[in-house]
């Protein structure tokens, strides 16, 4: 659901994401944030994450890496709990 804040114009508010998940946006997405930006793909400022012109077109994918990035960032993190949750699933 906050993913989808990416659509708005001004696309995802740093702080109030922070606020929201308790994490910064660079321990959730990981790499993938910056190979985003570096593709072009996304603009990251201090405040905001939000699409470029180019990311806008291919939004449904620049969602899906950074939802896949979370999977990832997770597991780095939290092994002990990732393997519990696919344990039980």
């Amino acid at each position: 659901m906050i993913l989808m804040q990416l659509r708005l114009v001004e696309g995802l508010s740093i702080p109030d994401f922070q606020e929201r998940v308790g994490l910064s946006s660079k321990e959730v997405f990981g790499d993938t944030l910056d190979r985003l930006a570096s593709d072009g793909l996304l603009t990251v400022t201090d405040d905001w994450i939000a699409f470029t012109r180019e990311g806008r077109l291919v939004g449904d994918f620049v969602i899906s890496e950074l939802s896949s990035s979370v999977a990832t960032e997770v597991q780095r993190s939290l092994p002990v709990l990732a393997n519990i949750a696919t344990v039980s699933m």
